[in-house]
């Protein structure tokens, strides 16, 4: 008999507020590899995906005409989706997820996976992207990538928070020199309170 391991899914929960029934929809979304319309070209997808936001067609046009440049799809733009390598098709799920300019964009572990130029990207764009007033809630494992960019961080464990507050004030109040360091004391200090 041969063992099966359960699979496991990752989720992501979050508490909020009830959604109010006026105004716009602004969360992003996107998922890696979700191109639903294959055989359109980036920029089909994407002006073909602003109009589910209500973006009329010139100004899909335009936006798209911004993001191709922003994550570099340019060259590309007249490319169907189907023949893009995995991480230009990262690039236009972040893209399409940002037609509608979103207040609010969730980024689940953006860089797992990617090469390096692709992980400066995103930084850059995430960057870019808060500089102009979009909060951005990030996931990731790279502690680095969230000692970077974010403003405060939450550490967790088995799903809980053990600790938040910014890289600065986590790496002061346990005495570490990174992230990656007070995660490594706050996980030592868990461990021996249990």
């Amino acid at each position: 008999m041969q063992h099966r391991a359960p699979q496991r899914r990752h989720s992501l929960r979050l508490r909020a507020r009830p959604p109010q029934p006026s105004g716009p929809q602004t969360a992003g979304s996107g998922r890696a590899g979700d191109q639903r319309r294959p055989v359109l070209s980036i920029r089909q997808i994407l002006v073909y995906h602003a109009g589910y936001h209500g973006i009329g067609r010139k100004a899909a046009a335009q936006r798209a005409a911004e993001l191709l440049t922003l994550f570099r799809l340019d060259d590309k733009a007249d490319v169907r989706a189907y023949e893009l390598s995995g991480g230009m098709q990262r690039r236009l799920v972040l893209a399409r997820a940002l037609m509608h300019r979103p207040r609010l964009f969730i980024l689940d572990e953006p860089t797992a996976g990617v090469d390096i130029e692709l992980r400066s990207e995103i930084w850059r764009v995430v960057k870019g992207l808060n500089a102009v007033g979009t909060t951005v809630l990030l996931t990731t494992h790279y502690l680095e990538e969230a000692e970077t960019l974010c403003d405060e961080i939450a550490l967790l464990r088995a799903g809980q928070i053990v600790d938040r507050g910014s890289a600065a004030s986590l790496r002061e109040r346990y005495a570490a020199r990174d992230i990656s360091e007070v995660y490594e004391r706050v996980i030592t200090a868990e461990e021996m309170a249990s």
